[in-house]
């Protein structure tokens, strides 16, 4: 594969690939210190509404993979992509959503929860791509800002939660 792939490609392949391991790695080392890992966040995202939500969407994605065929959009993809942003977006969005307000927010953190916004965007479809053709994908930086992009909108759509007793929606990680 890497001889088929440009200098530019290989390059870039490697930093992404550096920084998810470094991201794991994190993440193995310091899971205990991160919301994501907590019951209360696992909770909140494996409601019934919100799987709900998330098959009806991914079985349409499916549905638009076959219906109209794409050399970057595949059932693999249609699969993946989702799934990702579904478990990864709101907790990352939540994290971003803090440090915006100014909330304290570690380094790891925010590393973590950027990685998993770049891995989920783009990185891993990416990727994919690339092993399956054995060429990078054309258009990849429309692709990453566009999948950041997207990202971001979910994140923010998943991180809704609709307090009946106070009769108004409140962001996951909202004092």
């Amino acid at each position: 594969m890497s001889s088929q792939l440009g200098t530019i490609a290989q390059g870039y392949i490697f930093i992404y690939s550096v920084l998810s391991l470094t991201c794991f790695a994190l993440i193995a080392f310091h899971w205990r210190a991160l919301q994501i890992f907590t019951r209360g966040y696992w909770r909140f995202i494996l409601t019934p509404t919100k799987i709900g939500i998330y098959v009806v969407g991914t079985v349409g994605l499916v549905a638009f993979a076959f219906i109209r065929p794409h050399t970057y959009w595949d059932v693999p993809i249609a699969l993946f992509q989702p799934l990702l942003a579904f478990l990864f977006a709101p907790w990352s969005v939540a994290v971003f959503c803090k440090r915006m307000r100014g909330e304290t927010t570690s380094f790891v953190e925010l590393f973590v929860a950027s990685c998993l916004m770049l891995i989920a965007a783009s990185w891993a479809v990416e990727l994919y791509i690339a092993l399956r053709d054995g060429r990078y994908m054309i258009g990849w930086v429309i692709n990453l800002v566009s999948g950041i992009a997207f990202y971001l909108v979910v994140g923010l759509l998943w991180n809704v939660d609709w307090r009946e007793k106070q009769n108004a929606s409140k962001f996951w990680l909202e004092n």
